[in-house]
């Protein structure tokens, strides 16, 4: 039988039991054992008192004869035949010993008897025998041992008999849980069948409703895209329209890229967050194009190249001779996945180096390539408890600092858009030296392509031939705005319509060179609209695109089935938009002057500071104090006179060149003397 058929309460029952047994047992043997040793005693007191009275018999005859050698002889050899006898002493009444006998081998326990024997007239002798208790004790041991297992016998009998009563005292609970839990589980079996009928039935609610919440959070991000990118592209736009004034004091043009920087950040989070959810569906998938790699890698190298000089860490792209020129992929995540990489690559390196190595692993004439894309920064680095997280959506590590200049998203999309390329993000890192991130690519080798070069939108002041009209359709009154502060002051003609009715009727009326449509408007989707200008002979070859805040592949598909020429994301990029409308339209553009005659015509009309403030900056600038000569600056822009030399000081602290700042100060320094 277990134990766990006994309780507590029992088992401390048992032990109280065999303790208080225990406790009996050594208080009745030490009671029997007392008893024993002094009836034995006295049975051996008995015994030598009958021998002294044998004995006085005995010697009375010979004592009263005189015959004291006969006495003598009588007491040693009574002495040495009797074994228990240790020592005897026989003393007459005037003091003489008649013998002083002593076994050679004393006993380790002994006891005393003393007799006197009396003869006639007064005289008697003293005797005194010292007996060997070890007899005694041998006896007292034997009867010991033998009530040892009595009780034992005892205590075995009662304790298997008190565990017998305690364990069908603990089977009587155990017996009616075992009857309950069977009935329990017959009711169970009885009901089985009907639950899992019931648990089927919950499960394809619960598909249907999963199905249905993945349909609302398609819905609720494809939504909150379009509400979210509708206000973007009035910020982002204006942001593009006021840069081009090129009479912005340095303060407003720094305000101004602040809002373009904060209006990027929050549509990457925008992308990120729609990225991230199209993998969790298992909705986003690949569009493979052909493009030239070596202009991809050059483009994507120019712009990390930037990030990296405004923190003074050193940019280097390495590449080997057999990189192929065209190569088939989607070009659009691969270059999501690098410049996130390498954005959080230049993000993590304060001082150091942060290198693009891009290598042909198998370097052999036919198709396809396995190409190596390896960033590598000389950064903080990261431990191997960091690295174990650092793929994990919205998880950042790093200083606080750095936590709030991005999502969290980049790295878990890099991995899961690297994954869907059938290859594997793979890290490596040491805290304070830095980390390397790479995968592998094998990539068809294609024919290359001319890629389409975006327009130098900085410096385009119109173009050239005919004016051209355009047709901008969208209900939203600010994205109108947008596109009509973009195009009209570069000379075209806007004419505005608010939904697609009124764009297929002024599409009739005005015949545009070119539409620039939303998709989602009230009356009539801009899809419909496209479809029925199509169908009119005279608009059959007019330009349009799709100027939309939906980012889902699925619309620009259809786009693409319905008639669209092009796609143009919200919020509207303008250099991609003149970049279309280039190549569209085959515009020529017009820019501005040359920079040299700009740079010669800013400097002949230099008018510097009172001589004060030149000494100011001056001393500012021998410290290298750039922000100290930043901030004169913009103080002085505040006298119209003073606008051209603050601006040209403004350039060249914001570039670092002491030098140059030194060299205008002499200069009119010299001058004021």
């Amino acid at each position: 039988m277990s134990k766990q058929n006994i309780s507590p309460q029992q088992g401390r029952l048992f032990f109280l039991f065999i303790l208080i047994l225990l406790s009996f047992f050594v208080f009745a043997t030490w009671l029997i054992a007392s008893q024993q040793r002094n009836l034995l005693l006295d049975n051996e007191k008995q015994r030598d008192n009958l021998e002294f009275d044998l004995i006085g018999e005995f010697i009375s005859e010979s004592f009263l004869k005189n015959d004291y050698a006969v006495v003598q002889q009588f007491l040693k050899d009574w002495s040495e035949k009797r074994e228990h006898i240790v020592a005897l002493t026989a003393t007459a009444k005037n003091g003489f010993q008649f013998l002083n006998y002593t076994r050679p081998n004393p006993a380790k326990k002994t006891h005393s008897l003393k007799r006197r024997v009396l003869f006639s007239q007064g005289n008697y002798l003293d005797l005194e025998i010292i007996d060997d208790s070890a007899s005694i004790e041998k006896i007292i041991k034997k009867l010991n041992w033998q009530l040892l297992l009595i009780f034992s016998i005892i205590m075995a009998l009662l304790g298997f008999i008190l565990w017998i009563t305690l364990t069908k005292i603990a089977l009587i609970p155990l017996e009616r849980e075992i009857n309950k839990r069977t009935e329990e589980i017959r009711q169970h079996r009885d009901h089985l069948e009907q639950l899992v009928f019931e648990r089927t039935q919950e499960l394809e609610t619960a598909k249907e409703v999963a199905e249905f919440a993945s349909r609302a959070k398609s819905d609720f991000l494809s939504n909150m895209s379009h509400e979210l990118r509708t206000p973007l592209n009035g910020i982002l736009g204006y942001a593009q329209i006021l840069r081009r004034d090129k009479e912005l004091s340095t303060q407003q043009s720094d305000g101004l890229n602040i809002i373009q920087q904060s209006g990027q950040h929050l549509l990457t989070l925008i992308n990120d967050i729609l990225d991230l959810s199209k993998i969790e569906a298992r909705k986003m998938e690949l569009y493979a194009t052909a493009f030239h790699l070596p202009n991809f890698l050059e483009s994507l190298a120019g712009i990390i190249n930037m990030r990296a000089q405004e923190k003074e860490t050193t940019f280097v792209y390495e590449h080997n001779n057999s990189l192929p020129s065209g190569v088939e992929a989607d070009e659009k995540r691969l270059r999501q996945v690098l410049i996130n990489l390498l954005g959080n690559a230049v993000k993590f390196t304060d001082q150091g180096t942060v290198t693009l190595q891009v290598s042909v692993l198998n370097d052999t004439p036919p198709s396809p390539k396995q190409i190596r894309f390896e960033i590598i920064d000389t950064g903080v680095g990261m431990t191997p408890e960091q690295l174990e997280k650092i793929f994990l959506p919205f998880e950042q590590v790093g200083d606080t600092e750095r936590r709030a200049t991005g999502t969290g998203l980049g790295l878990a999309i890099s991995r899961q858009l690297v994954e869907l390329m059938n290859s594997q993000l793979q890290v490596k890192s040491e805290l304070e030296k830095g980390s390397t991130f790479w995968f592998d690519l094998t990539l068809p080798v294609v024919t290359a392509k001319t890629e389409l070069k975006s327009a130098k939108t900085d410096k385009i002041m119109g173009y050239k031939g005919k004016r051209r009209k355009m047709l901008v359709v969208d209900d939203k009154h600010e994205n109108r705005l947008v596109l009509h502060g973009m195009l009209e002051p570069l000379g075209f003609e806007v004419i505005e319509a608010v939904n697609g009715k009124e764009e297929v009727e002024k599409a009739k009326e005005i015949k545009p060179d070119i539409i620039l449509t939303d998709l989602v408007m009230p009356v009539m989707t801009g899809f419909e609209a496209v479809q029925k200008i199509r169908q009119i002979p005279e608009l059959k070859g007019i330009i349009i695109i799709a100027v939309s805040a939906s980012v889902f592949e699925a619309d620009q598909e259809k786009c693409k089935i319905v008639g669209f020429n092009s796609f143009l994301p919200k919020p509207i990029e303008v250099d991609k938009l003149f970049g279309l409308m280039e190549k569209l339209l085959k515009l020529e553009w017009i820019y501005e002057e040359s920079k040299t005659i700009e740079k010669n015509s800013e400097e002949g009309q230099l008018v510097p500071p009172p001589p004060e403030e030149i000494a100011n900056l001056f001393e500012l600038a021998m410290d290298g104090d750039m922000r100290g000569i930043r901030k004169r600056a913009s103080l002085m822009e505040q006298t119209p006179e003073l606008i051209p030399f603050a601006r040209k000081l403004q350039k060249l602290a914001k570039s670092f060149q002491e030098k140059q700042i030194l060299a205008l100060i002499e200069e009119f320094k010299e001058k004021n003397k």
